[in-house]
């Protein structure tokens, strides 16, 4: 991507702050020593598309909608929390009109890949001029 292609949006701070700052911690959290994280941020029509990509262990498909549930805990995990970081990205995500989902690596190697799709100005309903 070029300078000039570089996405943008016009957005509340503090709940994008909020939003990708859950989704980055939690890949930290789960990713093993020796592992990476990665932000990936591309134009997405008139919007943007962040994608925080890791080598953690992962959500299973069928565990991905219960991942989001206030104080769930997946499964056999061991790592601290309160199990609420995903439902509240969740919830600031709707506040902006973003989508927030889990998905697989595209490169099939494990880990996760939590994509936030933000609405571009026009999207919002923002004068551009």
């Amino acid at each position: 991507m070029e300078a000039g292609d570089v996405p943008s949006v016009l957005s509340s701070a503090r709940l994008l702050r909020t939003i990708l700052g859950n989704a980055i911690d939690n890949a930290l959290k789960y990713t093993p020593a020796g592992g990476e994280v990665t932000l990936r941020i591309v134009a997405l029509g008139d919007g943007a598309r962040c994608e925080i990509i890791d080598s953690g262990p992962g959500v299973e498909p069928s565990e991905r909608a219960e991942a989001f549930k206030p104080f769930h805990r997946l499964a056999g995990q061991e790592i601290g929390g309160t199990g609420l970081g995903l439902a509240i990205a969740r919830e600031a995500a709707r506040r902006i009109g973003a989508q927030i989902s889990l998905h697989d690596r595209a490169d099939r190697r494990k880990g996760l890949v939590v994509r936030v799709d933000l609405p571009g100005v026009r999207a919002i309903g923002v004068n551009e001029s």
